[in-house]
């Protein structure tokens, strides 16, 4: 496997500690790494996943509005992030294996609040 850079998932400080209660996602525990062949995604306990580059239709800035904190989604469509600022946006097909709370998930969208959301998206080649 490449060497993966990381990017840390943003995080509100009101927000910060709920997470950490609620999620184990302290600052270590919180990342998106992106390698040649995958983007690994962490926070906390509450959702992994690995997503094969190849898989990944759409990556973009993400300006619609955020009404929830934490790890929130249904249908393959899954919100994980701790702010409302700095969203992107991945669209995955086909859709590719998660774990929310230790149980598996298929992902086909994927939502994240990132402290460099250009970054990501320059290492995704996007």
């Amino acid at each position: 496997m490449s060497e993966a850079q990381r990017f840390e998932i943003s995080v509100s400080r009101w927000i910060g500690p709920l997470l950490v209660i609620f999620l184990g996602a302290t600052r270590p525990r919180r990342w998106a790494a992106v390698s040649k062949e995958s983007i690994q995604v962490r926070m906390g306990f509450g959702f992994s996943a690995r997503i094969e580059r190849a898989t990944i239709t759409k990556a973009e800035l993400d300006t619609r509005l955020v009404t929830s904190w934490g790890v929130h989604g249904w249908r393959g469509r899954w919100l994980v992030n701790g702010g409302s600022r700095g969203m992107v946006s991945l669209q995955v097909d086909p859709r590719q294996e998660a774990k929310v709370f230790g149980f598996g998930v298929k992902l086909s969208a994927l939502r994240l609040s990132m402290e460099n959301p250009q970054g990501l998206l320059l290492a995704l080649g996007t």
